[in-house]
């Protein structure tokens, strides 16, 4: 049997197979069709915005692969290794292989193996980072064994179809993993050589609405990420920098030194192109380097990034011109002096959402070039999805309650309604965080999310930090698999910690989603953390500082999403009733 391979399809998408392209490819095809090339350019000339070069290996190859090998079982293991170690040993049919060859001849650059299953990047379930992406160098001189990664990354890339994370996601939304196909996406990566590294000079992630405006921004004006080198780093929740597209110089961030010193970015992700030949395990990491800035200020790639701080007399200047430490601001773009970056990003969005009839999200990169002395921008969109928004009620009322019952007050929420009859709480028992105990922390709130998920009920999750980041400095790396029974994911400050509300992650998405709600303590900002009503609560098992704990009576979750304000207390106990005699009651004749 001879594979399909159609160039530039209806979707103007190049397809490999017959089957369905998934739901992340559909989200590029629908760009095409929603923008044509000529009045982008009219939009932002001199500058451009397009789409990588991208073919997409239908879910065709997937069920063949899937059946010729028996592999439909690995759904009932319980190790995403072992999932990952049967999908590597099989075989992949020789007509398939044979075109990927031919694929590899025309397409001598790096390539993003990425993920675009039948569900992926849906209305209410977007599945935002459950799945593998794999960035491959392909640059070594033999055929074969470019060959041979790329096949590699793409079984790695099916097998994640049935790793622990995506099938708690599909369980908590009911959907059948029995139904779930994937497509694999084969896109150029944007970027550029650098010595031994490849990568973007800017990459991020935009979304239609922004959580938690400060001043006068509002919600519908959506916020942006942005950092140096890849945007593994923005959308697994480490330090970025965060705008609003509409007001790019609005940045809380950047208020005070104090605050710009620790929140911007001091190190970048690029793709290693010594890994060429590298046998994969798996691990997005495998090709991946994570380098300090000053690396790419050696091999000048900073300009109109960064600011340099002088602390001598305490003052920010614009460029790389002063002697100082080098600050990742990107004030030369935000201020529209190279190219419109917030004006680009915000007209996406605005036109992604009357397309999508709903908020959107969308990860890009940016490419800088000089002609006759001026900046030319090329922005390249790598993905659009919509983004989750639970409705607000308007009859929703944050209720006063006493300090001895009030575990929980802030007002930086993100959820609407209430909850009730929640009967515990998991808590992470460590005033600060230790990077080298950080992932035993996670292992031991999954132990107790499935004890609690076996009595049939729900918790509070309270940690420092920022949950789901895979930055151990940042926050507990924890995957949705290992909380995904839980009801509110609480983000609490500790000494010394990095801390700004969750938004534009990965596992952001994956929490709104599922409709858990989401609190940002911070005292600084009036926020309560009640330590003694926590204190209170009996502990019912520990495992490695993560407390499962148990209130005398069940909690009570009350969130406000238009005013982001929400409350975790402890109901009363019920009062007994008064005996009142039958002839009180009126039953006395």
């Amino acid at each position: 049997m001879k594979v399909a391979y159609s160039h530039k399809s209806e979707d103007h998408i190049d397809r490999i197979g017959s089957g369905h392209i998934g739901g992340k490819a559909r989200g590029l095809s629908f760009f095409h069709r929603l923008f044509y090339p000529g009045e982008i350019q009219q939009a932002f000339a001199p500058h451009s915005v397009r789409i990588p070069e991208t073919t997409v290996i239908t879910t065709e190859a997937f069920e063949q692969f899937v059946d010729d090998n028996n592999l439909f079982e690995t759904i009932h293991e319980k190790k995403d290794s072992e999932v990952l170690r049967r999908f590597h040993d099989c075989v992949l049919r020789q007509e398939w292989v044979a075109v990927l060859e031919e694929y590899l001849k025309r397409h001598p650059f790096p390539l993003a193996i990425r993920s675009s299953s039948l569900n992926e990047d849906a209305f209410n379930h977007p599945f935002a980072g459950l799945f593998l992406t794999l960035l491959l160098p392909n640059n070594h001189p033999d055929l074969k064994t470019r060959l041979h990664q790329l096949i590699d990354a793409i079984k790695a890339v099916f097998a994640s179809t049935y790793f622990q994370s995506p099938q708690a996601y599909m369980a908590k939304h009911r959907l059948p993993i029995e139904h779930e196909k994937m497509a694999v996406i084969l896109q150029q990566l944007v970027g550029r050589p650098h010595g031994n590294y490849f990568y973007p000079r800017i990459a991020g992630v935009g979304q239609s609405l922004n959580f938690f405006p400060v001043g006068h921004i509002t919600p519908e004006d959506g916020i942006a990420l942005a950092v140096l080198g890849l945007g593994k780093m923005a959308v697994e929740g480490d330090r970025v920098m965060r705008f609003c597209p509409k007001y790019p110089t609005v940045r809380p961030q950047m208020y005070s030194s104090r605050d710009f010193l620790r929140y911007t970015q001091t190190h970048f992700v690029a793709v290693d192109l010594t890994t060429g030949g590298r046998e994969l395990t798996g691990s997005e990491m495998d090709t991946l380097v994570t380098l300090p800035i000053s690396v790419a200020e050696k091999q000048n790639t900073l300009q109109g990034l960064v600011s340099t701080w002088d602390p001598r007399d305490r003052t920010l200047y614009d460029g790389t011109f002063h002697k100082g430490r080098k600050v990742l601001t990107f004030n030369s773009i935000l201020k529209g002096g190279l190219f419109p970056l917030g004006e680009m990003i915000d007209e996406l969005l605005t036109r992604f959402k009357e397309g999508f009839h709903s908020a959107v999200d969308m990860e890009y990169a940016v490419e800088l070039d000089r002609y006759g002395g001026l900046t030319h921008a090329t922005f390249y969109l790598l993905q659009a999805r919509p983004l989750v928004a639970r409705s607000y009620q308007d009859d929703v009322k944050i209720p006063d309650q006493p300090a001895e019952r009030t575990l929980i007050r802030t007002a930086n929420t993100m959820g609407a309604g209430k909850l009730k009859e929640i009967k515990y709480v998991v808590y992470v028992n460590s005033s600060q965080l230790d990077p080298n105990n950080s992932r035993k922390l996670a292992d031991a709130t999954a132990k107790i999310d499935r004890f609690v998920h076996k009595q049939g009920e729900q918790y509070i999750l309270i940690g420092p930090g920022r949950w789901g980041s895979t930055n151990p400095r940042l926050g507990i790396p924890v995957t949705f698999a290992q909380i995904a029974n839980a009801a509110v994911i609480a983000e609490t400050s500790a000494p010394g910690l990095d801390f700004e509300p969750s938004q534009g992650t990965h596992f952001f998405h994956l929490i709104t989603a599922g409709g858990i709600v989401y609190m940002a303590v911070i005292p600084e900002a009036g926020d309560v953390l009640n330590r003694s009503v926590l204190d209170s609560l009996e502990v019912e098992l520990s495992i490695d500082d993560v407390l499962l704990m148990k209130p005398s009576q069940p909690l009570e979750v009350v969130v406000d999403g238009r005013s982001s304000q929400g409350i975790v207390y402890i109901t009363e106990e019920p009062k007994e009733k008064e005996f009142v005699p039958d002839w009180e009651a009126g039953d006395f004749d």
